[in-house]
């Protein structure tokens, strides 16, 4: 027979045992899983689930891969299929199905009551894991440093996932407590040391503490690295370096790598979002004509986006057009595009934040929290809110809520 560790956990609160087949197929999805790689892995969770139509985790992990590759829709039609026979599932799984469905739709606080009940029923299985991330996400930062501490990360359903480190890691970020944080990543660097992403923590941490000597060193030695199979390459890196830098009192630092992520940008074409990607780091260099110049570019190929409608909004705010900054807001208002987690009322905080209106700016904030966009790293580096940093109202709803 063949036996899977990382499972056990997890497949000893299902009802029945899948078939033999549907579990060859869903122990080689979760290698895949596990190595993130979601568009190798999601085939073979939905093969394990037409092997055997009982096997829910098959479709629950499937729905995981499909929201990890942004296909919130499809997700949802999964969970819908699995919700239509819930009664024959069991407690553990109808809590996973629960978390799934609240996430997909945008409520982070039903979503996180639902896993911390799965992960309840069984501590060192993978809900552990979705339970810490969905704490964190959703501003309950204490309580997913206690359940990620609570998991074993060298055994069992952590066994080789790097994204344990990453989540640890960012978790102690948010808590200011960089040493720990460059503890974690420096762990997941050794463990995975061909990994881009292990030098996530490292170099937020150095930037955090002003390290700058440290910080170029590490830079370097990521230069040398291939594109990590989450997809994160040497341009995300170079911004999340820029943007700490910034975030944390060193701007003259931070432009210089902002500018170097530019450069980068623009010698990658070829790279998923490339374009977008530029035009967001020259926002973050202030070069809001050259802004609009490239963003022109990319609204007429997809009229339609809402990301780049809300950046048109910033730049209209960023170069004086108050009014047509307004009119991109209130079109965000009207937008009803659905599984955006709060998308548009994020730039229309932006938005407003760019404008100077900081009342307006912190309720449409709380609208984006409310409509699942997740709390997360990028609360404390946007520059658009670095006026508000020390607007009472603004550091409630940014402070950790336990």
């Amino acid at each position: 027979g063949h036996y899977d560790d990382r499972l056990a956990a997890q497949l000893a609160k299902t009802r029945r045992p899948p078939t033999y087949d549907a579990y060859r197929d869903f122990s080689e999805g979760m290698t895949r899983y596990i190595a993130v790689e979601n568009a190798q892995a999601l085939p073979l969770f939905l093969q394990a689930s037409a092997r055997d139509s009982s096997f829910a985790p098959a479709l629950l992990y499937a729905s995981i891969c499909l929201t990890n590759l942004g296909d919130y829709a499809r997700a949802d039609s999964l969970l819908r299929v699995i919700n239509r026979s819930r009664e024959s599932l069991s407690e553990y799984d109808r809590r996973w199905l629960d978390y799934r469905l609240a996430f997909v739709r945008g409520n982070q606080e039903a979503a996180l009551t639902a896993i911390r009940a799965a992960a309840r029923l069984a501590p060192d299985s993978k809900a552990v894991y979705n339970y810490a991330v969905q704490a964190f996400q959703s501003g309950h930062v204490h309580e997913a440093l206690r359940a990620i501490q609570s998991l074993p990360s060298d055994r069992g359903a952590m066994r080789g996932f790097a994204p344990y480190w990453q989540t640890l890691a960012a978790i102690e970020h948010a808590l200011g407590r960089y040493d720990r944080e460059y503890a974690a990543a420096a762990t997941e660097r050794r463990a995975y040391p061909d990994r881009l992403l292990a030098f996530a923590g490292l170099v937020r941490a150095l930037a955090a503490e002003g390290r700058l000597d440290a910080l170029a060193a590490a830079v370097r030695d990521a230069a040398a690295l291939a594109v990590d199979p989450a997809g994160w390459d040497y341009g995300y890196l170079l911004v999340e370096v820029g943007e700490e830098l910034r975030a944390h009192g060193y701007p003259q630092d931070a432009r210089a790598y902002l500018q170097q992520a530019q450069q980068w940008l623009r010698s990658h074409p070829d790279r998923p979002a490339a374009g977008w990607r530029l035009v967001q780091a020259t926002y973050d260099l202030e070069e809001w004509r050259d802004g609009e110049a490239l963003l022109a570019t990319l609204r007429r190929r997809e009229p339609h986006n809402r990301e780049y409608l809300g950046m048109s909004g910033l730049l209209e705010a960023r170069l004086g057009r108050a009014d047509l900054a307004a009119a991109v807001s209130d079109s965000l208002a009207a937008d009803r595009v659905p599984y955006q987690l709060g998308l548009a009322s994020l730039y229309r905080a932006r938005i407003a934040a760019a404008l100077g209106e900081r009342d307006s700016a912190v309720a449409r904030l709380r609208e984006a929290f409310a409509q699942g966009r997740a709390y997360d790293l990028w609360l404390h580096r946007d520059a658009d809110f670095a006026p508000l940093r020390a607007y009472p109202p603004f550091i409630q709803l940014a402070r950790p809520k336990d």
